[in-house]
């Protein structure tokens, strides 16, 4: 489905974003297999025989690497996000995303300041469009810290416009 999207969509510059470095090769593979083409990047301590297209964690090398590329697919673990990697890479001169595919994405919700959630903001992790893709609902209620009827914490939530101008046809 994720693939489909970004080629509907024209989507040249892609971030794929998933929870595991085991995920990151299936996914390539996946999407390799599903018929993307292109240049491949992965932002990952992966190695070697792991995966068959270049990684690395330095933000120079991922600037450098996807410098003047109008489609190339990135692949990335959620660690990218916790250990500002990708945001570092933004400020740096790392070109904005057509569109960002958050795969498991429901580990990415809840209160707004933890590290995974800084791909929801636009201005650190800047993207055209949002994929967000999950099989696992998150469901929140106040805790014992929480007061009833008090503003309580911004939340990361998935609730948006899933019939938006483009939530409905992808």
């Amino acid at each position: 489905m994720a693939v489909r999207s970004a080629e509907e969509l024209y989507a040249g510059r892609v971030l794929v974003l998933v929870p595991s470095l085991d995920l990151l090769a299936q996914t390539e593979a996946a999407w390799r297999e599903g018929g993307r083409r292109g240049p491949v990047i992965g932002v990952s301590s992966l190695r070697g025989g792991k995966v068959s297209f270049p990684n690395t964690t330095n933000v120079s090398e991922l600037v450098e690497w996807t410098r003047g590329l109008e489609k190339v697919t990135v692949y990335a673990t959620y660690a990218s996000l916790g250990l500002g990697t990708l945001e570092k890479a933004h400020n740096a001169g790392l070109a904005a995303w057509d569109l960002i595919v958050v795969d498991e994405a429901h580990r990415t919700s809840g209160r707004i300041g933890k590290p995974w959630a800084s791909v929801h903001d636009n201005t650190r992790i800047p993207a055209l469009r949002r994929l967000y893709m999950t099989a696992t609902p998150r469901m929140w209620q106040l805790g014992d810290e929480d007061e009833a009827g008090s503003p309580g914490e911004l939340v990361a939530s998935m609730d948006g416009d899933p019939d938006g101008p483009f939530g409905s046809r992808c």
